[in-house]
């Protein structure tokens, strides 16, 4: 309870000791790998990569449901140091070419995108994440948060044509609570008007 009411609080650097707890007297192995992927969660929001990962890892050590532990490999993938990236990334291919995945394949190129971005690689992160756009099956919000990093990074770089593509995709997919839903609407309505300026520049 404790530990429930500073997550809705808000203060989620003083609900992980009590949530430690929680798992130390947890006797039911899926709950214990909900606990430790919630964990992973609270770490991650305060900034502390490091015992995110470690939390994450412990989700798979404990045989969870396959989605879970799925969730699990992909929130790793945003928490991952630069000295596991290619192992991370080996892993991640072997997932993609697996059948059980071919529902999932936008969540694992988005994975491989993070790591390369992680990595400073923008043009193979890009890559990866137009895949998993390509290769998308559902609509959602896993599709969202991809679309919206990529929609990001090509606005980072100046090619707004391709950020307009991609924001106008997100748009139907980022929930309207996101805290970037305001400025992916607002870059948008801009790139509407100035894109066929950009391009005609460009041709």
């Amino acid at each position: 309870t404790y530990a429930d009411y500073y997550i809705h609080t808000g203060d989620y650097k003083q609900a992980i000791p009590y949530l430690r707890k929680v798992i130390k007297h947890e006797m039911r192995r899926k709950q214990k790998a909900r606990e430790w992927f919630l964990l992973g969660q609270l770490y991650e929001a305060i900034g502390s990569n490091r015992e995110a990962y470690k939390a994450y890892s412990h989700v798979s050590r404990l045989a969870p449901p396959y989605q879970l532990d799925f969730n699990a490999r992909i929130a790793m993938t945003e928490v991952l140091s630069a000295g596991q990236s290619k192992k991370m990334i080996g892993r991640l291919k072997r997932m993609a070419a697996n059948d059980n995945n071919k529902d999932y394949l936008d969540q694992v190129y988005y994975a491989i995108g993070n790591i390369y971005l992680a990595r400073k690689d923008t043009m193979n992160a890009i890559a990866n994440y137009e895949k998993g756009h390509e290769k998308a099956t559902r609509t959602g919000v896993e599709h969202g948060a991809l679309l919206l990093k990529l929609g990001n990074l090509y606005w980072d770089i100046e090619r707004y044509g391709d950020a307009q593509r991609i924001y106008n995709a997100a748009l139907g997919m980022v929930d309207k609570d996101n805290k970037e839903y305001e400025q992916l609407s607002d870059r948008s309505k801009v790139l509407d008007e100035l894109v066929p300026y950009t391009n005609a520049i460009q041709l």
